[in-house]
């Protein structure tokens, strides 16, 4: 399916804002259908995942945007039962544009996930996880960079499972997601924050 991206250098960052392809449904696209091979008698419920962010109200610091260091926040995590958890930050730029902005999988299940995060596709320290690429094309986070004027609001999802993914370093949002089905037993409310340049 055709992407495409207009891009502009603003202070030496190249900033990418805009990859636009169509998804049904924005909600669908979230949320991985549990599959199973048996149905047990009685189907277990699934409780949700708590993630959470320590911005004043919901904001971007600029450390973590395109403005700043460009480093991952302190992520917060409850009620976890899964032993094995991904994240991933989607910009919704509209009903039918998402613009990813980071990949993370296969790391052991934690309270909190501290902020900057190596930008490499398999990290050991400060805990072990792999990376994908994001859709400004370089592996790990990249932080909010919209165009000037503009408010975008980001999501971070967080999936729960029992064993690792068996998918390579560097993959794409694509391939995550669908490994992801059939195999999730855990989600996680979204995390929503803003930024505006």
């Amino acid at each position: 399916m055709p992407l495409f991206a207009r891009i502009a250098a603003t202070n030496g960052y190249p900033q990418i804002y805009r990859q636009q392809f169509v998804v049904r449904n924005v909600t669908e696209h979230f949320r991985i259908p549990i599959q199973m091979q048996k149905r047990p008698e009685k189907e277990p419920t699934m409780e949700n995942l708590i993630i959470s962010l320590d911005f004043d109200k919901s904001k971007f610091p600029n450390k973590h945007t395109c403005d700043g260091e460009d480093i991952s926040p302190l992520i917060r995590l409850d009620r976890i039962h899964s032993k094995y958890l991904a994240i991933v930050l989607d910009d919704i730029i509209g009903p039918s544009e998402i613009f990813t902005h980071w990949l993370i999988w296969n790391f052991e299940a934690r309270d909190s996930i501290p902020e900057n995060v190596p930008k490499q596709a398999e990290i050991a320290e400060p805990f072990k996880a792999i990376q994908g690429t994001n859709d400004f094309g370089t592996i790990g986070y990249r932080g909010p960079c919209p165009p000037p004027g503009e408010g975008h609001s980001y999501y971070f999802n967080v999936y729960g499972f029992d064993i690792p993914l068996d998918i390579a370093p560097g993959a794409k949002r694509t391939i995550l997601m669908k490994a992801m089905e059939g195999r999730m037993v855990q989600y996680g409310g979204q995390a929503i924050a803003v930024y505006q340049r």
